[in-house]
């Protein structure tokens, strides 16, 4: 199974409901290569190679192949394996706020701001 995570930079959302109603509309939008994307994805696979770089992608966790941070719009989902993401979480949320990167996981209702704060629906979340 594949978990989804949500990631861009601006604007900042206070709520997990104002993050979801961003995240669809940023969604629907197209626009320039954002090059923390990029950075980012470089950062993660250094730390959890992606398919095209392994001999056995059973022990990748990415759902998507390698990253590569590509996208033309300002949101960029990864997918990462459901039986990966207690050790890619941690990792990915660490590397998002060195970025300054907004990261909404729709799955799990959190928000995590660049600031450090950890947003669920009942306000903030001590992680």
């Amino acid at each position: 199974m594949s978990y989804i995570i949500h990631i861009w930079e601006i604007p900042v959302p206070p709520t997990v409901e104002e993050a979801e109603a961003l995240h669809q509309q940023l969604a629907s939008q197209k626009g320039p290569q954002n090059p923390k994307f990029i950075a980012l994805a470089s950062k993660l696979t250094a730390c959890f190679p992606g398919v095209t770089s392994m001999d056995d992608d059973d022990d990748t966790v990415w759902t998507d192949g390698a990253l590569d941070g590509l996208t033309d719009q300002p949101v960029y989902g990864i997918g990462v394996r459901t039986d990966a993401l207690e050790r890619v979480l941690p990792v990915l949320i660490r590397l998002t706020r060195e970025l300054r990167l907004v990261v909404y996981d729709m799955q799990a209702a959190r928000l995590y701001r660049p600031d450090g704060q950890v947003i669920g629906l009942a306000g903030e979340v001590r992680v």
